[in-house]
């Protein structure tokens, strides 16, 4: 029944590349290697080493960390991944709990989530990895495969700053436990998914009186043996008090379906936010708390 995608239950369903959301992970994966600095600006020519930027044949420029995550730009995490290299990236992936299926009180699928490493591609392919793997993984594609779950998953570890966080069907006890990264580090990288919110990629998520930090992206992946494309959204609401976390992604059906994450993924975040906050007003306080609260 699964192989014929009947009853395939896409939100916890791991098999989509994760594209551009990817990105806020390397930047942990950069912060905590303490190879990237967040107001340090890395140029965006529009390709490197042969890598093409979303705007190419356009370029971003001189960004800092802010910057680049509310632009999206993929040169900027290409230079990252660079300095840090793939074993700093891979593992920061693994510690957020990219390679594990968050635990839920629903019937699992067969299928794990892939964090791919050296080993991985060789087993699969018959080849090492190169840089261009690195690269890819950087930015969200390569052999990665994530659910939406998953991506709502690392928003509220985000949200919380919190390494650990199971979603419940029911409310969850409140328990205080490892924290993802330090704030600094964290709050780095909330000002750009504000900033994306406010005039980058994700600025059809305003929300008329609620902070919100997003991250969209666009991805490919193939299926029934077309090159489809792949729309998200991810994010967390008001953001200097996260309530509540959102994963977004939208399937492309036949290739001429050019759904894009900042185009057809955000305006339903921002749809699914403007009722959450309908309905719980007093959520929205943009009053701010020095340790978030788990959304």
């Amino acid at each position: 029944i699964q192989r014929n995608e009947a009853w395939l239950p896409r939100a916890w369903h791991p098999g989509y590349a994760p594209a551009s959301p990817f990105k806020l992970v390397t930047a942990l994966a950069g912060l905590g290697a303490n190879t990237l600095d967040p107001s340090e600006e890395l140029k965006c020519e529009g390709i490197y080493r042969g890598m093409k930027c979303h705007v190419h044949p356009g370029q971003h420029g001189e960004l800092n960390l802010r910057q680049a995550i509310a632009q999206s730009c993929n040169v900027y995490f290409f230079r990252c991944a660079e300095r840090m290299g793939h074993e700093h990236l891979i593992s920061e992936a693994r510690r957020v709990g990219m390679d594990q299926r968050p635990l839920l009180d629903l019937p699992t699928l067969r299928d794990s989530p892939i964090v791919p490493d050296p080993t991985w591609k060789k087993n699969r392919v018959g080849v090492n990895w190169t840089m261009e793997d690195t690269f890819n993984i950087s930015i969200g594609q390569g052999g990665l495969r994530q659910s939406p779950l998953q991506m709502a998953c690392f928003m509220a570890k985000l949200a919380a700053n919190l390494k650990s966080f199971d979603p419940k069907i029911t409310k969850p006890e409140s328990i205080r436990l490892e924290p993802l990264t330090d704030n600094i580090n964290r709050q780095a990288i909330v000002d750009g998914m504000i900033l994306a919110t406010k005039e980058g990629t994700a600025r059809r998520c305003q929300i008329d009186g609620v902070l919100v930090a997003g991250k969209t992206g666009t991805g490919q992946w193939r299926n029934h043996n077309m090159k489809l494309n792949l729309a998200w959204f991810i994010g967390f609401a008001p953001a200097d008090s996260p309530k509540v976390a959102v994963s977004v992604l939208i399937e492309g059906v036949i290739p001429q379906d050019q759904v894009q994450g900042g185009l057809t993924a955000t305006p339903i975040a921002r749809d699914l936010l403007s009722a959450y906050f309908a309905k719980y007003p007093t959520s929205s306080s943009s009053i701010k708390h020095n340790t978030p609260q788990a959304p």
